[in-house]
């Protein structure tokens, strides 16, 4: 082989290897990405830094300080060599270093994170190292620490819900009690009409004992209607309990049920007459044959129409 083509092939290898080497350095600068598994209960990690660049630092929730299900916390020590970049609502930090010198390497600092119960503790690390440069750092769960997470905010949103329907129910209870003062108060201006019933029935027992239930008349205050009512257990051996008190609009051999509520002691004791009310909104009881109401108890129903 002459001299020249000795002197091409040289040349050429040396391309080749100035090529390859191009390309190395421009791999290396790449962004590269580590994976890391979040342990309990801290989760420790060097983080290296290379200048003019820096490292996004990804959890796998979201990053609130407000957030009641997923509280957020986080603290940087030297701030004068490192700075961070975070945004209410993502989840991911960036670090960088401020500014770096030729004496700069090898500076450190600490970041504190504090997220959903974890602990984070990195060190943060000047780096002149490309090869020491992470631009991503991931951070994982484990397939428990997943479901205990799922587990926690699961019992932390059910409290919420708890507390929130007890705020709600407070506020109702206001609100029906607001109302009731003013239907008292229309009730105590308006003026009373008398609609006179008197109606009677007993219910006999195989072993003689009767229960007597008697209804006399309904006042009604403007739309609302009170019938009074009386009980009685004729009886000397065992007291009666009643259990509830119906109204109920009839139509023909048919009925349905009106809105209602009664007042009453639900005990009765041997041969005593207990006094109570029925209430309603609905006007058809002041019909005559169209209204029926119900004493229902432990010894049976006893029923008045009119």
């Amino acid at each position: 082989m002459n001299l020249s083509k000795k002197i091409t092939l040289l040349a050429v290898a040396w391309l080749l290897v100035v090529a390859v080497s191009v390309q190395a350095d421009q791999d290396q600068d790449m962004p590269k990405e580590r994976i890391v598994q979040i342990r309990n209960p801290v989760t420790k990690l060097v983080v290296n830094i290379l200048p003019g660049r820096g490292v996004k630092v990804i959890f796998p929730w979201v990053l609130d300080e407000n957030s009641v299900e997923l509280p957020y916390t986080g603290l940087l020590t030297n701030d004068s060599a490192f700075e961070l970049f975070w945004q209410a609502g993502q989840n991911f930090i960036v670090y960088k270093i401020k500014k770096a010198d030729t004496e700069s390497e090898g500076t450190l600092g600490d970041a504190f994170v504090n997220v959903a119960g974890f602990h984070f503790n990195l060190t943060l690390r000047v780096s002149f190292s490309r090869s020491a440069h992470y631009s991503t750092v991931i951070f994982e769960l484990c397939d428990a620490d997943k479901l205990e997470l799922v587990e926690r905010a699961v019992q932390r949103r059910q409290t919420a819900l708890v507390e929130e329907y007890k705020l709600k129910e407070s506020e109702l209870d206001r609100r029906a009690e607001k109302m009731a003062l003013k239907l008292v108060g229309r009730m105590a201006t308006s003026g009373r009409d008398t609609s006179n019933i008197k109606e009677e029935q007993k219910l006999k027992l195989s072993n003689g004992d009767r229960v007597i239930f008697y209804a006399d008349k309904i006042i009604t205050y403007g739309n609302i209607h009170v019938i009074p009512i009386e009980a009685t257990n004729d009886s000397a051996i065992e007291p009666l309990y009643i259990d509830n008190i119906s109204l109920e609009k009839m139509n023909g051999e048919q009925s349905y049920p009106l809105l209602s509520e009664f007042e009453m002691p639900l005990k009765v004791k041997e041969n005593e007459t207990v006094k109570g009310f029925v209430v309603t909104n609905d006007a058809s009881i002041l019909n005559s044959q169209d209204a029926k109401m119900t004493l229902i108890s432990n010894k049976g129903k006893v029923e008045l129409q009119w």
